[in-house]
């Protein structure tokens, strides 16, 4: 109680809640001091909030996430993930639907990228963040369109749980777009949010979620995302609190990725298969390379070098012959070839401009 009443006030930020038990000790020891002068300034909102004492607005949390069969934990309760309390200002409450957290040593990445995604953007988000599930990796996501909604689906068509970091309260589905993804999330997996229930998606709510997003996984990877954006956040975040971070390179001239090449100019580690993530982490056998490339669900052993080469890139992102040519550095004539005899095995499809794309 004394936990939920000290992070209900509105006017106190996560900086200021730290200051206050640093100085007192504990919740309960703030909620019975008489004075916070020295702590916050004068005067403010924020005092006054504190010297309100009533438990109603705690009360009425509490009935809520009853209503909806959710939970609420505190920064003491055992079910705190372990990682999320390392970093700095950690939420003391969160309320969370669905799936435990599970424990500190399981290995959970952060995937995020733009709402503005390309079909190589979703190509890369689904393929790698299946591919990591399928390995027992938990993906951590905020449901937004998108990059995150990509990534939370793959995770549910692997089998594997997933958590969504909501910047509403959990009972707001938000973008209602998502609300069947919502409840599948919930089957397997978990919603969490700092915020309580009832909480409408704000615009300044999501930069401060995105460091519990960070703060979940030991891992940030950036898929296709601007010089501007959340993600990049998320990976500031990330980086702060000494985690991975992780980014698929993209085109130089396509503004939705040049945050993600910067971070890789930056440090940042790159990524085209899911081993690249699994290795960092000592997975014994974390799988083929040549085969993490395989396009899934086709059988390339009667093809020949180049038409199987030519399926590795069209897994990828739709291309013109030209820049296959350009890519796999072979003849064009043995590049029309071999997209003709794909085309006749019904393995890509061209359209009216001439672009190929797996069928």
């Amino acid at each position: 109680m004394y936990w939920l009443w000290l992070s209900l006030k509105a006017s106190v930020s996560p900086l200021q809640i730290n200051a206050l038990i640093k100085h007192f000790g504990s919740a309960e020891a703030v909620y019975r001091a008489t004075s916070y002068n020295g702590i916050m300034a004068s005067g403010t909102k924020g005092i006054r909030e504190l010297e309100d004492k009533s438990m109603e607005d705690a009360g009425n949390v509490i009935g809520r996430m009853k209503e909806i069969g959710g939970r609420i934990i505190t920064i003491e309760d055992e079910e705190y993930p372990a990682l999320l309390k390392e970093i700095y200002l950690p939420p003391v409450v969160i309320y969370a639907l669905g799936a435990e957290l599970g424990n500190r040593d399981e290995l959970r990445i952060a995937v995020v990228g733009t709402r503005k995604y390309s079909s190589y953007g979703r190509r890369a988000c689904e393929r790698l963040s299946k591919s990591l599930a399928e390995k027992g990796v938990t993906i951590v996501s905020g449901m937004a369109l998108g990059v995150d909604t990509f990534a939370a689906a793959a995770a549910i068509d692997a089998g594997q749980k997933t958590i969504a970091v909501l910047g509403s309260g959990v009972d707001v589905i938000y973008p209602y777009q998502n609300r069947e993804l919502y409840k599948a999330i919930l089957q397997n997996g978990t919603i969490i949010s700092e915020y309580p229930p009832g909480t409408r998606p704000l615009g300044y709510n999501f930069p401060r979620r995105n460091r519990i997003i960070a703060g979940l996984a030991q891992g940030t990877l950036v898929i296709q995302a601007p010089v501007k954006s959340g993600a990049l956040i998320t990976a500031r975040y990330a980086l702060e609190n000494n985690r991975d971070v992780f980014a698929v390179p993209g085109e130089i001239y396509d503004i939705n990725q040049a945050g993600s090449n910067e971070l890789i100019k930056s440090g940042a580690k790159p990524v085209t298969c899911a081993e690249d993530i699994l290795e960092e982490y000592g997975f014994e056998n974390p799988g083929n390379k040549d085969d993490a490339d395989r396009p899934a669900g086709i059988d390339m052993s009667g093809l020949s070098k180049i038409e199987a080469s030519i399926l590795k890139l069209l897994s990828v992102n739709a291309q013109h012959p030209d820049e296959i040519t350009r890519k796999l550095g072979a003849p064009g004539a043995e590049i029309g070839t071999a997209l003709m005899m794909l085309e006749i095995s019904g393995l890509v499809v061209r359209d009216s401009g001439n672009i190929y794309d797996l069928s």
